[in-house]
């Protein structure tokens, strides 16, 4: 099946950028259409972002475009995509920043670590996580510290805020490196004015102000998303507003690993029981059921498509409920 997807390779860039899944054999680009979108398989492969995405080729980086043209051929092993002008790239070590011209942006002087070319190292909101001497800090698109390295741990920027910790203190930084929120344990980032925040084993959300606006009652709790979040009581799991209100009532089973789906592009997966069984479908705002499809496994949509398992079959579904591409599995998701 993926040999006959293959041969299809799509004849104009897409309009949404085409998806990364890894099959038996390698990495491919599935379009929205169905179609594979680039002319060969990689060792590994990034989403597509500025219209253009991470892969690697016989242990180099590269860099294409939508419909699989090599726009950069890199001499260093590893590399991120490209995120307000600038991209990391390095090895297992080191890593700096180049430009879409593949000129050094910011020399190789930093320290690697976990998921910094999986996303980490990033720019957001002008500013970028970087770990010098076993301490992370925040630097400028200049490669100069907007926040000096100090923390033993830290997350990206989300919306003006980082979580971060030192040897002391534990919560939300703002762009000034300041501690702005330190009561209890943050869990999630900030999204529309609001953020998890474990307290006496309960999650609640507060503000950016650091007023609890939704009390701790929760066993598990997400980011808000599309003025959504999921939230788990009683061992059920339902999705909330800002007010804290139940839109869709706790009915469905939180996932033992992400908890629960993310409202995209109108849909959410989640888990319910069935006659014993556990099966993951898709719901809409409305609580209600979609596609009248069951998957063992899903994942968010993202660029017009949701990865899903079913048995010993992986595939790609549309918001529409086609399945556009399936394959036999791989063991591993996209």
């Amino acid at each position: 099946m993926l040999s006959l997807a293959l041969a299809l390779v799509a004849q104009t860039t897409p309009t949404m950028p085409p998806v990364p899944v890894v099959t038996g054999t390698g990495v491919a680009y599935i379009a929205t259409s169905g179609r594979t979108a680039t002319p060969r398989l990689y060792d590994w492969g990034r989403p597509f972002s500025e219209n253009r995405a991470a892969v690697g080729i016989e242990q180099r980086a590269h860099y294409i475009s939508p419909t699989g043209q090599v726009l950069l051929s890199l001499a260093f092993p590893e590399a991120g995509n490209f995120r307000q002008g600038l991209a990391p790239v390095g090895h297992a070590v080191k890593l700096g920043y180049i430009n879409p011209a593949g000129d050094w942006a910011i020399p190789m002087t930093f320290d690697v670590y976990p998921g910094a070319y999986e996303g980490k190292a990033e720019f957001r909101e002008g500013l970028a996580l970087a770990k010098k001497n076993g301490q992370f800090g925040y630097i400028r698109p200049d490669g100069t510290w907007a926040i000096k390295p100090r923390f033993r741990n830290a997350e990206p920027f989300r919306n003006g805020f980082a979580r971060a910790q030192t040897a002391d203190e534990q919560g939300l930084i703002d762009t000034e490196g300041q501690f702005v929120f330190t009561e209890g344990e943050v869990v999630g980032d900030v999204s529309e004015n609001l953020f998890p925040v474990r307290t006496e084993g309960r999650i609640g959300y507060a503000d950016t102000e650091g007023i609890l606006r939704i009390p701790a009652k929760f066993t598990q709790a997400g980011t808000f998303q599309d003025g959504l979040a999921w939230a788990v009581e009683g061992g059920k799991l339902g999705y909330i507003n800002p007010k804290g209100e139940w839109v869709i009532r706790p009915t469905f089973r939180p996932d033992p690993v992400v908890g629960g789906g993310n409202f995209t592009q109108g849909f959410a997966w989640a888990v319910r029981e069935r006659a014993g069984q556990l099966e993951t479908v898709f719901i809409a705002r409305n609580g209600k059921v979609q596609f009248d499809r069951t998957f063992d496994f899903a994942d968010d949509f993202t660029h017009g498509l949701a990865y899903f398992e079913l048995g010993e079959t992986m595939g790609l579904i549309s918001t529409t409920g086609e399945v556009v591409w399936s394959a036999t599995f791989a063991g591993t998701a996209y």
